[in-house]
């Protein structure tokens, strides 16, 4: 016989475990994510950091997360919205692994690159944070800083677990300028894993949606550009920027927030445009909608996180297990 657990109980067993830290630089989707959080466990294990350069926020991150003692410190990018239950059951898996395993990544459905992927939220034991305190300096050069940190870490002998845990979504509903920096960035740092093909269904999608005409161009500037790039809001290479927006008559989005909708009113939404924009894609290109889907490393796993089905008279769309219709 099972056991039943209250959600007040699941809240209290995780308060003593963990601590969940939000890291932003002011995305829209900033107190979405948090009340995501909130939603699992207790506000007061939840911390925020904002800090430029991003080096900065990862001293802080590992510095907050000694600082609260707890065993496991779960770091959330405020692009990111959890889906429920998702804390628990990290914690969960990760309290079976041994010592020597200090960091686990979950997955994400990301808007722009194919997945579920790894991206955005990071688990740690926090006792490794003293170790990875040592390596800040050496990363501040470095495209990725946080992943050359674990990697410093994993060269002493520790492991790194990759799960196939769903966390939620990642970069929907990001302001243009986020957009912007990401596929920037994305274009440098993932050249040799194929980012040509999905910036080849970003230019099918941008009809229907001007998220992917920002990608578009951010990709096409990325291409040529010979400076330095990193991850920072204020990259040298944000210049190019405001042309952008120029060039495509676009003004920037308003905030969002979570006074303004309900948790599940933005996920049928957000569900509903890539659901549709996925299904455009499919029709007007089909080829390179089999190749995208071949690149994840999961099939069944993304059919686990999405499932949409349109007809004349109703939408039927079901994202981690919550339901949505509309007729």
């Amino acid at each position: 016989m099972h056991e039943h657990r209250t959600c007040s109980q699941e809240k209290n067993n995780l308060s003593s475990l963990v601590t969940v830290i939000i890291r932003s630089i002011g995305e829209r989707t900033e107190s979405i994510c948090n009340a995501t959080i909130e939603k699992q466990i207790s506000s007061e294990n939840i911390l925020l950091v904002k800090a430029i350069p991003f080096t900065e926020t990862l001293r802080q991150t590992f510095e907050a997360g000694l600082n609260e003692k707890r065993k496991w410190t779960l770091c959330v990018d405020s692009d990111v919205l959890l889906r429920p239950n998702f804390i628990e059951e990290f914690i969960d898996y990760a309290e079976t692994c041994p010592e020597n395993v200090v960091a686990f990544n979950a997955l994400a459905l990301d808007k722009f690159l194919v997945s579920p992927r790894a991206v955005g939220i990071r688990l740690y034991r926090t006792s490794i944070f003293e170790r990875a305190l040592t390596y800040i300096s050496a990363s501040q050069e470095k495209i990725r800083p946080e992943t050359f940190i674990i990697d410093s870490i994993l060269k002493e002998g520790f492991k790194q677990e990759h799960t196939d845990i769903i966390a939620g979504l990642h970069d929907f509903e990001q302001r243009y300028v986020d957009i912007f920096r990401k596929i920037f960035v994305h274009t440098r740092k993932h050249n040799d894993r194929g980012i040509a093909a999905d910036f080849r269904s970003w230019k099918e999608k941008q009809h229907y949606d001007d998220d992917f005409k920002v990608a578009v161009n951010a990709y096409n500037i990325s291409k040529k550009y010979k400076g330095n790039i990193t991850i920072d809001a204020n990259s040298e290479f944000m210049f190019y920027y405001k042309k952008v927006m120029q060039d495509l008559s676009l003004k920037e989005k308003c905030d969002v927030s979570i006074e303004d909708i309900s948790i599940n009113e933005l996920l049928f939404m957000i569900s509903f445009n890539y659901a549709c924009s996925e299904k455009n894609n499919q029709k007007n290109n089909p080829s390179l909608y089999r190749r995208l889907l071949s690149k994840s490393d999961n099939k069944k796993l993304r059919r686990r996180v999405f499932q949409i089905r349109i007809n004349r008279k109703r939408i039927f769309i079901k994202l981690f297990g919550i339901k949505f219709y509309e007729k």
